[in-house]
């Protein structure tokens, strides 16, 4: 289930990467935004802004992986 050309390949390979990298940081900011109480609003917000961040490029790498494998395969 991985794109046959060359530049798609590469774009979904560095979408998948850039949406795991967003999630471990927001799950992170999340834990760091809980675990102390100076400065928590700060924290919360950049826990919000990654979490933000995260969900299109989620969403946007499943519906792709969705379609590369729903999609006929070339002989």
């Amino acid at each position: 289930m991985i794109p046959s050309s060359g530049p798609a390949r590469i774009v979904f390979i560095t979408l998948l990467a850039l949406t795991g990298l967003l999630l471990m940081l927001s799950v992170g900011a999340t834990v760091w935004s809980q675990v102390s109480y100076e400065g928590w609003v700060s924290k919360a917000v950049i826990a919000f802004v990654l979490w933000v961040l995260f969900v299109p490029c989620f969403a946007a790498s499943g519906i792709w992986t969705l379609v590369l494998a729903v999609r006929k395969r070339r002989p």
